[in-house]
């Protein structure tokens, strides 16, 4: 059995007139330190981005390194854009990936999206990310049609899980509804009447112990959007109008 111990320290950090900075004085980690005497600031919880700024809130956490040129704050304002790109949510060469913190058990995630995808393998949409190895994706795509896909990936490869057909050619609300172990997505085409996609009852895989043969788990499970081309090649633009983010 491998225990795996992390430790957190807090010393005082002092800014230099180059830009740089020093810590606790240059004394090395302290065993004590007194805290100093600072008003409390309480910040509001994040919960909705309507992508109006020309950059991305701090909350957000983009996966790997992010492709300069595969995505736009500005091409169509109000909107974030996202080119699909080479790269499936199963390779480490994916990064048109959006994604920020869960931050409670049960939760509900949505968004609005315009997208128009005419080969195989284009996809956008929802992702409840862990890892390459471990998510849940629900996205608009093309595979002989337009359609919503629900699929998953275990560590063993991805698994389609539900599928819609025939959806209309307009922008979609997509929604997940997270209780627990469970996830309820869903869609709409006016943001108010949600027609039930599919459920996954046991989303243990999401979380730091849920893979056994996947011992490097200690990241914590995300939410967010993504895009990209499936391997065909394309590029295309996802167009994301909001995303918020619900505690139940």
């Amino acid at each position: 059995m491998r225990f795996l111990r992390r430790k957190s320290g807090l010393d005082p950090v002092t800014w230099l007139p180059d830009g740089w900075f020093i810590i606790n004085d240059r004394k090395g980690p302290s065993t004590n330190q007194k805290a100093p005497d600072l008003p409390e600031c309480i910040y509001p919880k994040w919960t909705r981005d309507d992508f109006d700024e020309e950059t991305l809130n701090v909350n957000w956490e983009i996966v790997r390194n992010p492709a300069r040129g595969s995505y736009s704050l500005t091409e169509r304002p109000g909107y974030f854009r996202i080119w699909t790109r080479d790269g499936q949510l199963n390779e480490i060469r994916a990064k048109n990936t959006l994604v920020r913190r869960e931050q409670e058990l049960s939760y509900i995630a949505s968004t609005k999206l315009d997208f128009y995808p005419t080969k195989n393998g284009e996809q956008a949409g929802l992702t409840c990310y862990y890892s390459t190895a471990t998510y849940a994706r629900f996205s608009l795509c093309y595979e002989e049609g337009r359609k919503l896909q629900l699929v998953i990936n275990r560590n063993h490869g991805e698994e389609l899980m539900a599928e819609v057909a025939d959806i209309r050619e307009q922008e979609i609300y997509l929604k997940v509804v997270v209780e627990k172990l469970t996830r309820k997505f869903y869609y709409s085409y006016d943001g108010e009447d949600w027609i039930l996609a599919g459920v996954l009852e046991n989303c243990i895989y999401l979380c730091d112990e849920g893979v056994p043969d996947d011992p490097k788990r200690h990241t914590g499970t995300l939410v967010g959007i993504y895009a990209n081309n499936g391997g065909c090649g394309s590029r295309i633009p996802a167009d994301f109008d909001f995303f918020e983010y619900i505690d139940e």
